[in-house]
């Protein structure tokens, strides 16, 4: 079975780290993971397809598919992980990312050394300067790789509810509107929204708004709280204070 891992999509940021060994449960999320193999082999199921990868080869994971993942002794491997809106951009303009196994070692190689770039980088997150170097990797496997055909499921619905929190974060989202607009009754949908994202409604709108808000930056940290769709300073402080356990909790998923 596999889970929704909330984590990284609502965050909005890259991750790039080195692993010995590598496995993970089946699971999936909005983001785009690819995983390079630095010595030894990793297998992954992606849907209901097989991948497996040796040295300067990677696994491509496309956004939304389930995959679970493993290794043999003695692998290394790094794994990026691009949120949606660094390779939003693509998606727009109607250019596929759906690929599986890119196994050219030569493109491979060069490949890696922009995901390094990235992973000497991680600390800082400049969007300007990682949007860059998606830009770059996202460009090379297009030109190196034919897409191929989304033939194995998606999980659509979580998507297109993460999709629509999104894009209506800063209004008043209630559970009678947002059941509503997917057709089902707001009781239902409520036990189908806990289950899927292994937390409540309000919890995950107030961590997508959260996140939103960047207070360095904000001319008025309480203008920005508002528009951002809390309902005052305080909820906003309250659920700040809360925050570092909720990103404990989303965690685990």
């Amino acid at each position: 079975m596999s889970f929704y891992e909330p984590k990284r999509d609502v965050e909005q940021l890259i991750s790039c780290c080195e692993y010995k060994n590598v496995k993970a449960l089946s699971h999936f999320h909005r983001s785009i993971e690819l995983i390079y193999v630095l010595c030894g082999r990793v297998d992954a199921v992606v849907g209901e397809r097989c991948a497996s990868a040796k040295k300067d080869e990677i696994i491509f994971i496309p956004s939304g598919y389930n995959h679970s993942v493993e290794s043999i002794d003695g692998t290394r491997s790094i794994t990026l992980i691009v949120p949606y809106c660094y390779f939003a951009p693509f998606e727009k303009r109607d250019i596929a990312l759906n690929f599986l196994e890119l196994n050219i070692k030569k493109k491979n190689r060069l490949i890696l050394s922009h995901v390094l770039s990235i992973k000497e980088r991680i600390n800082c997150q400049s969007t300007l300067l990682m949007q860059g170097f998606v830009n770059v990797i996202l460009g090379l496997i297009i030109e190196s790789y034919a897409s191929q055909s989304a033939d194995y499921k998606r999980n659509d619905l979580i998507l297109d509810i993460v999709n629509y929190v999104e894009q209506n974060y800063t209004e008043n989202i209630t559970l009678e509107k947002i059941s509503s607009h997917f057709g089902y009754s707001k009781y239902y949908f409520s036990k189908l929204f806990n289950k899927l994202f292994n937390c409540t409604l309000k919890s995950y709108i107030n961590t997508v708004r959260y996140n939103s808000i960047d207070e360095s930056r904000a001319e008025s940290v309480s203008s920005a709280v508002l528009d951002a769709g809390f309902n005052s300073l305080s909820s906003y402080y309250k659920f700040k204070a809360k925050q570092n356990i909720a990103l404990k909790a989303l965690e685990k998923f």
